[in-house]
């Protein structure tokens, strides 16, 4: 019923919560805990019994979750019967007892649930905490009260939000009562620094009085950055007003003397005192931990600690800082490719081979172990040390960036400026080996062929995915063991990215010649809005060509009156030509659009609510791009002169013959991951096989290592990285970049005028209407003529911009996914907006200028 914080030998969760787990073990391990007991889950648990409590819970939670009551409601019964009910005698008599033994100090009385202060949970402020009691009564009380705020409105709601089970006999909560040690000045420290996520810095915020007023936020802390190595501190000393004071056996928020409110509220034997104590806190938990402490008459006490739990995952594999010195990495996932969501285990793996096969095919191969390929949070990493070594470089590719995402190329300026010297100091080193060279020539080769033969160039960019893919199938018959089948994936992947490496080379001279004809038109007419029209319907975009089949459905179904169904004829040819794409498509880990038709059953279901007139009009977009182009000639003739006129003709020729292609090598190499994920299938059947899992699709929760285990049971495992990969889902938004010791950038310092509402102008036009913001592509229900809002986008995207009105992004550029086919649609697009999900609701009216970049608030 009652367990003493020092004579317990080992803490355990089931019996005094996650408070008391930690209090426990930071008392074994010797440092300054004030004395003090805690009722324990059990003496929790025969209240609920005795009182007939429990009951009553579980009606209430089953008639929340049925809709049937609400929260308010639901916790407005329980509260009042845990309050009302009467506090078992032999209960009672335990607790009062300890609290005699204890010498009946002043103590507070702190909830300690089993489902808080946990790695992947923070329950921080959900329970109640009393302070200052002094008399037996109180004590009991106030355990009762934290006993009925485990149902309080916040717990209910936080639960219910992350999916816990609110069973009565699967919750429970103990109440750590603890001796107040009075405090002349207190407040927290992390052993991380949570405000620019590094793990080799410790975080102090202090004031005078008690930690309740910067827990609270009563008063504007001091702040102390320490270096873990060095012991270095760095000071922000704030104007400390208030202090919050036990006074006659109350808290009384008092004004601080004026001299003291600029005073620096540690000194330096108070903060060599933390420095060392947060080393002894890291040797226990070994991850970041949020400690509060108090100094007093008695010394320094820490009263409690729980994991930090919203710093962003550090990279994996680990480059210790001592050993490599700085290194940086940057998101694949986010810059690269515009993807937020997680990928499976073997989605990574496979990934991983990727990026061995795109430096194999331009000479450099280091094996398939890459150092530099880092994963976080399930998002793929890479480490650009060695690149950033030469500032010359360094701005290249800062200005290479900035094409697909301009806040991550202005990102990486800020950085060389303020990392330069140490990058410098790294041990990174880029070799570049002859056949490098070689390669490079022979890319180019095909590159200057396609600018001078673009009507050449479609044909061959199809013919060698075509042979690739064909070569691919005759030596998959060929593998019958799982070793041989993953041979067979590691080469697929080697062939596959040198093919899409080739296939880039022949989009490339179109991609020029829309740049030329931008800063023409920019010169000569002071904007590029003449552009936009010409990227209508691509006549090469498979994009576009995906887009006009699914409208072409639409009308069809629309005409004769029927609702479309998966298994009809005009669905399975469209499955048949676009069925390997997925909605996280780079991820093997994901069902395709053929396993799972949902998906494009539900766009075009969308698409005919958009009405006939409407859908004609989206499908000749080619019509109104080739009038366009007519146009412009004729206005650069008039005011440039013929010649001018013929060159940009030229040009548009090649936009139009060339730029479309950008998205066959994705489209391609999608084709080359739907084959993979088919052979992973068949490892998974055979391990069903074999008896080692029990489903087929575990295996893309596993990893190469565990195919080649010497483990009979592989379930275990994918279930554990199920779990974890619903929880790297939480992270809607990812740094740009990180460091080797853990520090994120996710915007730039100086993100620009009216931050949250003025972003990069990706796509030209304007427009006004509803927002709808959509996390998940197959969870959309987005109406014709809605905003879409999202956090970044791929081809997999791509059928909704045909119903939206216009497109806000969190991560993109002119040369993002989302720019690219926003263009081609003609549809006004803002990107660079961090937090969407965050700064705009669904239902909310805006207006979005793709020519500025400006959203504006409409009423």
């Amino acid at each position: 019923m009652i367990v003493w914080l020092h004579e317990e030998r080992k803490g355990h969760l089931e019996t005094v919560g996650g408070k008391g787990l930690h209090l426990v073990d930071m008392i074994k391990a010797g440092l300054p805990v004030p004395p003090g007991f805690v009722v324990t889950t059990k003496t929790y648990q025969q209240f609920l019994e005795i009182s007939g409590i429990k009951e009553i819970i579980r009606l209430e939670v089953e008639a929340l979750h049925s809709g049937h009551s609400s929260i308010e409601k639901a916790s407005g019964t329980i509260q009042r019967a845990f309050l009302s009910a009467a506090v078992p005698e032999e209960i009672s008599r335990e607790i009062k007892k300890a609290y005699r033994e204890l010498g009946m100090p002043p103590v507070a009385a702190r909830s300690s649930a089993t489902a808080e202060d946990l790695p992947e949970m923070s329950f921080a402020g959900q329970h109640d905490t009393y302070l200052n009691l002094e008399r037996e009564e109180d004590v009991l009380t106030s355990v009762q009260k934290c006993w009925a705020s485990l149902w309080n409105e916040r717990a209910l709601s936080y639960r219910m939000e992350r999916g816990v089970i609110q069973k009565p006999e699967r919750l429970s909560l103990a109440v750590v009562v603890q001796k107040m040690a009075q405090a002349e000045k207190a407040g927290v420290l992390f052993t991380a620094n949570i405000l620019n996520n590094r793990r080799d810095q410790i975080l102090i915020n202090s004031s005078w009085g008690s930690g309740e007023s910067v827990v609270a936020g009563a008063v504007n802390p001091d702040q102390f950055i320490i270096d873990k190595k060095t012991g270095h501190v760095e000071m922000r000393i704030a104007q400390k007003k208030w202090q919050i004071s036990h006074t006659d056996g109350e808290n009384v928020k008092e004004a601080v003397t004026e001299a003291r409110q600029k005073e620096a509220s540690l000194t330096k034997d108070e903060l060599r005192a933390l420095y060392e104590l947060a080393g002894r806190v890291d040797d226990i938990y070994r991850e970041p931990m949020d400690t509060e402490w108090i100094v007093g008459e008695e010394g320094l006490f820490i009263v409690q600690a729980r994991p930090v739990t919203k710093l962003f995952p550090p990279a994996s594999p680990w480059d210790d800082p001592e050993k490599y010195g700085l290194r940086i990495y940057l998101s694949f996932h986010r810059v690269a490719q515009g993807i937020t969501m997680p990928f499976t285990p073997m989605g990574l793996e496979v990934q991983k081979l990727e990026m061995w096969g795109a430096l194999k095919a331009v000479g450099i191969d280091g094996g398939t172990n890459l150092r530099h390929y880092k994963t976080a949070a399930g998002r793929i990493y890479w480490d650009i040390t060695a690149v950033l070594k030469n500032p010359g470089r360094w701005r290249r590719l800062a200005d290479g960036l900035a094409e697909k995402d301009p806040h991550a190329g202005q990102i990486l300026e800020e950085l060389l400026y303020a990392k330069q010297e140490e990058v410098e100091k790294s041990r990174a080193k880029l070799f570049l080996p002859p056949v490098f060279f070689l390669k490079t020539k022979q890319l180019f080769g095909l590159f200057r062929a396609s600018g001078r033969r673009p009507v050449r160039s479609e044909a061959h960019c199809l013919a060698i995915a075509r042979e690739h893919l064909l070569l691919r199938e005759l030596k998959r018959a060929q593998a019958g063991t799982t070793a041989q089948k993953w041979q067979w994936i590691e080469e697929t992947m080697e062939r596959a990215m040198e093919v899409i490496i080739q296939q880039t080379m022949f989009f490339l001279p179109g991609l020029q010649a829309e740049k030329r004809l931008r800063k023409k038109c920019a010169s000569w007419f002071g904007s590029e809005e003449e552009i936009a029209p010409l990227l209508y319907n691509l006549p090469n975009s498979v994009t576009s060509k995906m887009g006009m089949e699914l409208l072409g459905a639409a009308r069809t179904y629309s005409r004769e009156g029927t609702s479309p169904r998966e298994e009809d004829t005009l669905i399975q040819r469209f499955l048949e030509r676009y069925g390997h794409r997925s909605n996280v498509e780079l991820d093997v880990g994901t069902p395709t659009w053929k396993e799972d038709p949902q998906y494009i059953v539900q766009m075009i279901e969308n698409y005919m609510k958009i009405g006939d007139d409407q859908l004609q009009e989206k499908m000749q977009g080619a019509e109104r791009a080739q009038k366009a182009a007519e146009q412009l000639i004729e206005k650069i003739a008039a005011q440039e002169g013929r010649r001018e006129a013929k060159k940009a003709a030229a040009d548009i020729r090649l936009l139009r013959r060339l730029l479309g292609l950008r998205e066959r090598p994705k489209y391609d190499f999608v084709r080359s991951l739907a084959m993979i994920r088919e052979v992973l299938s068949e490892i998974g059947e055979e391990l069903v096989h074999e008896g080692r899992l029990t489903s087929k699709e575990n295996v893309f929760y596993l990893t190469k290592e565990d195919l080649f285990s010497h483990r009979h049971y592989l379930d275990l495992a994918a279930a554990e990285r199920k779990i974890l990969m619903e929880k790297q889902k939480e992270w809607k938004t990812i740094p740009r970049f990180m460091t080797n010791t853990g520090e994120c950038f996710f915007e730039p310092e100086r993100p620009g005028e009216n931050e949250g509402l003025r972003g990069v102008p990706v796509s030209g036009g304007t427009y006004t209407g509803v927002i709808k913001v959509i996390d998940d592509p197959r969870e959309a229900d987005l109406q014709p003529g809605e905003i879409l809002v999202t956090h970044s986008t791929d081809p997999s995207w791509t059928p909704l911009f045909l119903t939206a009105g216009a497109l806000i992004l969190e991560t993109g550029g002119p040369g993002s996914h989302g720019g690219i086919v926003a263009r081609e649609y003609g549809l006004p697009a803002v990107a660079g907006i961090e937090n969407v999900s965050g700064k705009f609701r669904t239902g909310e009216r805006v207006y979005v200028d793709g020519y500025t970049g400006k959203i504006k608030r409409v009423e």
